[in-house]
């Protein structure tokens, strides 16, 4: 994999090709590409560069978080409403869920 990502970066940057990659590995792709798209259901939601995807998929959406920690000692939900940034937390059985 690493001779084939290697290969890519060169044909790109030493010969000017655009490289077209289909992948749902994104921590590989992030590694070689300047611009990525992520489709969804044959759409287009966002293109440029990675670390800028995030911001346009979630533009106006919550960043909802779910987990779960062990011993639960029922103060978890308390902890999470200190955080900066979090607006809701719900407990759900044995989960919380951070908005």
């Amino acid at each position: 994999m690493r001779e084939l990502l290697s290969l890519i970066v060169r044909l790109s940057r030493e010969r000017g090709k655009t490289i077209l990659i289909s992948s749902h590995l994104l921590h590989q792709v992030q590694q070689i590409c300047d611009r990525v798209g992520i489709f969804v259901s044959g759409r287009l939601l966002a293109v440029g560069p990675v670390a800028l995807l995030g911001q346009q998929v979630m533009a106006g959406k919550p960043l909802e978080i779910e987990l779960q920690a062990e011993p639960d000692n029922g103060h978890l939900p308390d902890i999470l409403r200190g955080l900066p940034g979090v607006e809701t937390v719900e407990r759900r059985g044995s989960s919380s869920t951070c908005w």
